[in-house]
């Protein structure tokens, strides 16, 4: 079954990326995890997470939060750097391919 989650961002130092750091919700249902990312005012992700996800062992958690961490991830990561307004769809890991999603 997949689930969807939606996480908190943060940047480990200047010039790093953003990247997940606490999971806020989780939910089957897709459309209550985008109205709660809709409320945040911060940046936040949705996750999604389904049985197929392959986690690489030697790597599986953040170094700082025990938290899973965006490598461990091979899903599709939805981020909007404004609060909800435009929304962006990549893989995780990859910062360069991003495609703008609309409603």
């Amino acid at each position: 079954m997949v689930k969807y989650q939606l996480w908190d961002m943060v940047s480990y130092s200047h010039g790093e990326p953003m990247v997940p750091f606490s999971m806020i919700k989780e939910s089957d249902r897709f459309e209550y995890i985008y109205k709660e990312f809709n409320k945040q005012k911060d940046p936040c992700v949705i996750l999604i997470k389904d049985k197929e996800s392959k986690v690489d062992n030697n790597d599986a958690y953040c170094h700082y939060s025990g938290l899973p961490s965006v490598k461990s991830y091979s899903g599709k990561i939805y981020e909007s750097p404004d609060g909800g307004k435009t929304v962006y769809q990549r893989y995780a890991g990859d910062y360069n391919n991003k495609v703008k999603i609309n409603k």
